[in-house]
């Protein structure tokens, strides 16, 4: 699998990040073709203490050309606009291949 993920940083204005966030981009990246699963984390610290990082964001292809042609639709599209209105200066964009395995049935997903 492919993984698309957005990490955003803790924003100035949280209230205002998760109205555009949930509200709007969140159903937007849904209606992605190809989407297979969407994963979400809250960050809640680091070992040392708080984190200027605020959200994980993964969304799942099963490989690279359909990733691609993800971002390539019209919602792909609008979503990397819609992006650059409210968090542009605090979100990074990572691909990534993603292995997982299930410890305890011993099998790699």
């Amino acid at each position: 699998m492919i993984k698309l993920t957005f990490v955003f940083r803790r924003p100035k204005h949280i209230a205002d990040f998760e109205e555009h966030w949930a509200n709007e981009f969140v159903p937007l990246v849904e209606q992605l073709p190809g989407l297979c699963r969407v994963s979400v984390a809250v960050v809640i610290g680091e070992p040392s203490g708080p984190s200027n990082f605020y959200k994980l964001h993964e969304l799942y292809f099963s490989d690279r050309a359909a990733l691609d042609a993800a971002l390539a639709s019209a919602q792909g599209v609008q979503a990397e606009q819609l992006l650059k209105t409210f968090a542009a200066d605090i979100t990074t964009l990572l691909f990534s291949e993603h292995f997982e395995e299930d410890v305890r049935a011993g099998t790699t997903v």
